[in-house]
């Protein structure tokens, strides 16, 4: 297993001169760590994303025979100062007791409350010391040891050191990029940032240095993904012999739920700070006139408008924003617009617009699709909040909605990944170009 190089190894220990040759063997390999001598110095928020946990059993308190409530202490250690997302943790007990039963007990305690995927090992101090003597060389050969057997966890801290040294190798790029000589590198950082924004959000002017800086990030960060790539493929980068993947197929409800939590990874996200932004899903209830885009997508995708489908609770109308809002003066635009009346008088108040596409939200298997693959874009088999839905989008059914504040007014499900989404605005592009003027829907 690679030791992480984004400080996120953490030790809990109250004595120092014990933990100290570790810290200097974890030094040595570049690897920063965050100490704890207790759970009286613990953060006020729990830590998230750290990789490797050591744990001693003999804290401040708790010294004595080996007893089960010396190792429950332990395992709410680990529970209070990991966080429920920190993702997937290797936790070494690092204690003078190293048996397998300890070990054993360990797991039956933290199982209770750690939601997190773990490993958990013994090191012994015992056998970390040379004369007496804590010795850095033999605990780095006991820790490469020890963390050998820990290899799926052991992706994931490869997977994020190459996302790590691929941000720095951009921010390194970025730097060079205002070192022009001569002038103040902040300002022309700053400028550069500015030209970023410009060229990304072409005649769409943005007021708040906020908005202008997410738009200067958005080339910036697509940038990123090259630079990890050049770290994934350097001969350094090597996991190959120490991991294989496994063709070995699960079960088939098994195989269905992996599926769906892959799906739900790449097609969205749920914690999308921005609630308005392009690529936002809502949910609609299907009263008056939605009710006929919900009759007409049926009819799309289900090539009839049964009842069944209509009055399923498996079936929801939704909208996506698909474009960001802007100024309907604007002369660059997504597709071709029918100006109304009510259009008109808006745009005196220079009232925003945003580009939207409607949808079917139903669960997966619960319907046969059997519409035009052409006139729809689809995203399958993916989990939402416990259970499985296809998202059934028609390339047909797309228009225009003044911007509101949407918090109260319809539930939002989640936000498309930024690759889903510009897939769905290529295929929406596509669409407008074959069929012509799109429809225009407007609130009152």
């Amino acid at each position: 297993m690679d030791l992480p190089k984004n400080a996120r190894v953490a030790i809990v220990d109250n004595r120092y001169d014990e933990v100290e040759a570790l810290m200097e063997a974890l030094a040595s390999e570049g690897v920063p760590v965050v100490y704890y001598t207790g759970p009286e110095k613990f953060p006020r928020l729990p830590l998230s994303g750290v990789r490797l946990l050591f744990l001693d059993l003999e804290l401040k308190g708790l010294s004595g025979p080996l007893e089960n409530s010396r190792i429950a202490a332990a395992a709410n250690n680990a529970s209070t100062l990991l966080s429920n997302c920190n993702g997937p943790v290797v936790i070494v007990l690092w204690t003078k007791h190293g048996s397998q039963k300890v070990l054993t007990d360990f797991k039956r305690y933290l199982d209770l409350k750690f939601t997190n995927p773990y490993y958990a090992i013994c090191m012994a101090k015992g056998d970390c010391k040379r004369d007496g003597e804590f010795s850095t060389a033999i605990i780095k050969q006991n820790l490469e040891k020890r963390l050998s057997e820990a290899n799926v966890i052991g992706l994931h801290t490869a997977w994020e050191n190459a996302v790590f040294n691929g941000s720095v190798r951009l921010s390194n790029r970025v730097a060079e990029v205002a070192n022009i000589g001569g002038t103040d590198w902040s300002k022309v950082m700053s400028r550069a940032f500015y030209k970023l924004y410009e060229a990304n959000s072409g005649k769409n002017t943005l007021f708040s240095f906020r908005d202008q800086f997410l738009s200067a990030c958005e080339p910036y960060g697509k940038s990123l993904s090259n630079e990890i790539g050049v770290v994934l493929h350097k001969s350094d980068f090597d996991v190959s012999s120490r991991f294989r993947l496994n063709a070995t197929e699960l079960s088939d409800d098994d195989e269905q739920k992996l599926a769906g939590r892959i799906n739900s990874l790449l097609f969205y996200d749920q914690e999308s700070v921005d609630s308005e932004s392009p690529g936002t899903v809502y949910i609609v209830e299907a009263k008056s006139r939605h009710s006929n885009i919900l009759k007409a997508l049926a009819a799309d995708f289900f090539n009839s408008i049964k009842s069944e489908v209509l009055k399923s609770k498996d079936v929801s109308l939704c909208k996506i924003i698909i474009t960001p809002a802007c100024d309907c003066a604007q002369k660059k635009s997504f597709c071709p617009i029918v100006v109304t009346k009510k259009m008109r008088e808006t745009k005196k108040l220079r009232t925003k617009f945003d580009r939207i596409v409607w949808a079917i939200l139903v669960k997966h298997g619960a319907f046969k699709v059997e519409g035009k693959k052409t006139r729809c874009y689809t995203l399958e088999n993916f989990e939402y909040s416990g259970a499985y839905y296809d998202l059934l989008i028609g390339l047909d059914a797309m228009g225009i909605e003044i911007v509101r504040k949407y918090k109260g007014r319809q539930k939002r499900l989640f936000s498309l990944t930024a690759q889903v989404l510009a897939d769905l605005q290529s295929k929406a592009s596509n669409q407008l170009n074959r069929i012509g003027i799109c429809s225009v829907c407007v609130e009152k």
